[in-house]
């Protein structure tokens, strides 16, 4: 009798925890730090959240990258990560990359996470003309119907991403938000203090808590709202008057 009740308990358990996805698909995609530990964390941290959920990374990718146009970077040869929905994994060196639009086609997610930034640090001219790839990134993102999350850069050491961070990270956080977009600062919760590394990657334990940060950030904005009382009014009057 014990075995039959603690067998249902657990049952029901396994119910709730599997009734607590609260997005039918989401779409993640990142550029070589989301090819690393960081990325996996993230992903995982979603498939919480979703059933269905794909999650890309290339590496060298900008926003232009990620465009059905783009004439530079729809290929990389330095890393190249997609976890699909079943969970298969692809990690290779080199890969064609296919453009954010056909990936929305694709997956048609309720939530789009975008993890892009530190390769638009290199230049301050090029950062500019990468705005307008962030901007139709975003619009490409909301005309699927799909909710928008923006990943910024993390601190660097390397120049001249260092000395561009601060002021182009904020000149893009405000571009994000401008366009209904939600951004999430990275630059804020790490610091780069690795003299082995190459002043843009970060080391493995060090690139997961990173992600464990962001992801903490990532499901409070995914929290479900609360649920409302969806009674007609003749439903209410009738109540009431029951009362």
């Amino acid at each position: 009798m014990k075995f039959i009740t603690l067998f249902t308990i657990l049952f029901c358990v396994q119910v709730v925890f599997s009734a607590e996805k609260n997005y039918q698909s989401i779409l993640f995609i990142g550029d070589s730090h989301s090819y690393g530990p960081f990325g996996s964390v993230i992903d995982q941290a979603l498939r919480g959240q979703s059933e269905k959920v794909v999650s890309i990374a290339s590496c060298g990718a900008s926003a232009s990258t990620w465009l059905e146009k783009a004439n530079n970077f729809k290929s990389t040869n330095c890393g190249y990560w997609k976890k699909s929905d079943s969970q298969k994994e692809i990690r290779t060196q080199s890969h064609q990359l296919n453009s954010l639009n056909s990936e929305l086609i694709s997956v048609q997610p309720q939530v789009t996470v975008i993890a892009l930034g530190t390769n638009m640090l290199g230049d301050v001219n090029g950062f500019r003309s990468e705005l307008k790839a962030v901007e139709k990134l975003i619009s490409q993102v909301q005309q699927a119907g799909s909710r928008c999350l923006w990943i910024g850069p993390p601190d660097v050491s390397k120049n001249p991403f260092k000395q561009n961070l601060a002021s182009l990270n904020l000149e893009l956080k405000k571009f994000v938000e401008s366009k209904k977009c939600t951004y999430l600062d990275s630059s804020q919760i790490t610091s780069y203090q690795f003299t082995k590394a190459d002043g843009i990657h970060y080391p493995a334990k060090e690139s997961k808590s990173w992600g464990e940060k962001i992801s903490q950030e990532i499901l409070q904005q995914l929290k479900p709202l609360p649920r409302t009382d969806s009674a007609s009014p003749v439903q209410k009057n009738q109540k009431s008057a029951a009362q």
